[in-house]
């Protein structure tokens, strides 16, 4: 949180955007425990520091090129993600200002 300090008291700066790529979830598996858990931590110093997120979640991410071919997950995989990404998120409405709808499309 130093660091967004920083930012925060130099530039008058609080609202940040954060992506998450789930390249290796468009296959319908869950988003691990260990990518949840870090979404978590990244809520919490944002909190702590006095940030707002604007947050973004995609399956592909536009700047690789390699991944052209990438195929979209079916619908009932992505709703399942929501789920998943609902039960972090929705203990951080402070300092989530929105989560754009990037979970469908090359962002």
């Amino acid at each position: 949180t130093e660091g967004l300090d920083c930012i925060r008291n130099t530039n008058g700066i609080n609202l940040l955007l954060r992506e998450y790529i789930l390249d290796t979830n468009r296959n319908g598996s869950d988003i691990s425990l260990d990518l949840l858990n870090k979404i978590e931590k990244d809520l919490t110093a944002a909190r702590q520091a006095g940030w707002n997120l604007i947050i973004r979640f995609s399956y592909t991410h536009k700047s690789n090129r390699q991944d052209t071919d990438a195929t979209e997950p079916r619908l009932t995989h992505v709703l399942n993600h929501i789920d998943q990404l609902a039960v972090v998120l929705n203990k951080y409405p402070d300092v989530i200002t929105t989560v754009q709808a990037g979970f469908i499309g090359r962002y």
